[in-house]
């Protein structure tokens, strides 16, 4: 499905052809209401996948990193397992490695949300916030 805007509104029409990709951002121009640029929209969208990440996924090894070492059987823990066996210090639950997620998912987690919400609503500080969450990414990941 192929959506097209005009002005009297949404219209849509059935593209049998589409790739996925071409969905998505026909799905992401849904979304955004076409108030966005398209490089806006990858942004808005890369932000809220990587808040959602940062807060479930690396909030999840904060919460749960004791478990890893000795339950490699646990479902939800198995990635972490995975990653722990290239490198030994995710297995171990090293204080730093723990630090460093906590300060990701509770930190920089909410501030992508925060800025895909700017960018979206184009506020005055969105400039401010991606030079914000692009250092605390850089500095951490």
């Amino acid at each position: 499905m192929q959506v097209q805007f005009n002005r009297a509104g949404l219209v849509a029409k059935f593209n049998p052809g589409a790739t996925n990709l071409q969905l998505f951002m026909s799905s992401t121009q849904v979304c955004l209401w076409q108030k966005a640029s398209r490089l806006d929209s990858v942004l808005i969208m890369w932000s809220f996948v990587m808040g959602a990440v940062q807060i479930f996924w690396e909030g999840q090894f904060v919460l749960f990193s004791s478990w890893i070492e000795d339950n490699d059987d646990t479902w939800f823990l198995h990635g972490w397992y995975l990653y722990g066996l290239a490198d030994d210090r995710y297995l171990k639950a090293d204080a730093f490695v723990v630090s460093m997620e906590a300060v990701l998912a509770v930190l920089a987690g909410p501030l992508h949300l925060i800025y895909g919400w700017s960018l979206y609503m184009r506020n005055s500080f969105r400039d401010i916030m991606g030079v914000v969450v692009c250092t605390i990414q850089v500095q951490t990941g």
